[in-house]
């Protein structure tokens, strides 16, 4: 049972150190960039979307807010998938 506990604790801390010496990586940071923006582009378009009289431009604003939450969260998950902490099936 032990040995079956070491083996978990050793594979978490082996994925921890892997995730943490590519934190720190400069070329990932445009990365986390995205992750961080995720949650306001969708704040940012259920407030568009709920409001009652818009503008063209909070139209165009509710447009981008979309697109960005789209595509940030494709970039996210890939870049998740590459480093192994979302797994392909």
């Amino acid at each position: 049972m032990w040995s079956h506990i070491k083996q978990i604790f050793t594979e978490l801390w082996s994925m921890f150190s892997n995730f943490y010496n590519e934190f720190k990586r400069p070329e990932n940071f445009a990365h986390y960039a995205d992750i961080l923006a995720i949650p306001f582009f969708f704040l940012m378009f259920i407030y568009f979307a709920r409001k009652s009289y818009t503008t063209h431009l909070e139209n165009m604003l509710l447009i981008f807010s979309l697109i960005g939450l789209i595509v940030d969260t494709y970039l996210t998950w890939q870049f998740l998938t590459k480093m192994g902490i979302i797994s392909k099936k």
